[in-house]
């Protein structure tokens, strides 16, 4: 698969599976959804260490439902931002994901994104 991201070697991890066609949210920064909404951690912060593998940091976040984006919306690094949410439709040339529970959501996913994923097909949600 040709991924969006250079991923380091063993990346994605062995238990990332193919999306089947679920749909999943995530917290964007725009009304009009971009690539720069789509960006794992490590590349908006190349030099952060980070909690986590590096596998994982070079993944985006997303999660299996609204109210899980709107309660990570509530923290304080993004306070003050005009923040909206994103669905997606992810099949299995979007990339692979992987279910990552972590302290603030148990509905929290990694997802690898491929070059394939069509930032077009993202659709707002009215929160």
């Amino acid at each position: 698969m040709d991924w969006y991201e250079n991923l380091p070697k063993s990346c994605p991890p062995k238990d990332a599976k193919e999306p089947s066609g679920g749909s999943y949210y995530r917290i964007l920064n725009s009304e009009h959804p971009s690539n720069t909404d789509f960006l794992s951690y490590r590349a908006l912060d190349p030099n952060k260490r980070f909690a986590v593998s590096e596998c994982q940091a070079m993944a985006i976040s997303l999660f299996t439902d609204i109210a899980s984006c709107q309660a990570i919306a509530k923290l304080p690094k993004f306070k003050g931002k005009d923040l909206h949410i994103g669905e997606l439709t992810l099949t299995k040339s979007d990339g692979l994901i992987a279910h990552t529970p972590n302290k603030n959501s148990t509905n929290h996913y990694s997802w690898w994104r491929s070059k394939c994923f069509d930032i077009k097909s993202v659709r707002l949600v009215n929160e």
